[in-house]
């Protein structure tokens, strides 16, 4: 979820995002409310999604998802691609549906 080009410097909130994100381990899911909340801005879900865009591509952004349990809308490559990386992570994926989102969704400092 980025490209070459990033459209701001970081700020201490994308900062805070990216180091939640590389936080999630192999075989869990966050989401991006999930990471927004921690980040300190709950209703920040969308900023989340920016800094996914445009800024870290060395964060493992496969394991951010919807708070529905569905893959990203806009994941580079696809859906497919996002699907492949969680699945090579044992986690399984339906059409566009994580399988037992619920047990696999991480809360970050638990």
């Amino acid at each position: 979820m980025h490209s070459q080009k990033q459209s701001k410097l970081p700020t201490k909130f994308s900062d805070s995002v990216h180091t939640i994100v590389r936080s999630i381990p192999k075989g869990k899911v966050s989401t991006y409310g999930d990471i927004a909340t921690v980040a300190g801005a709950p209703r920040s879900a969308r900023a989340v999604g920016r800094t996914a865009q445009f800024g870290y591509p060395d964060a493992p952004w496969h394991r951010v998802v919807r708070s529905n349990g569905k893959l990203a809308r806009r994941f580079p490559g696809g859906k497919q691609v996002q699907a492949s990386l969680l699945h090579s992570e044992g986690i399984e994926v339906a059409g566009e549906q994580i399988l037992n989102f619920n047990d696999i969704r991480w809360n970050y400092g638990n």
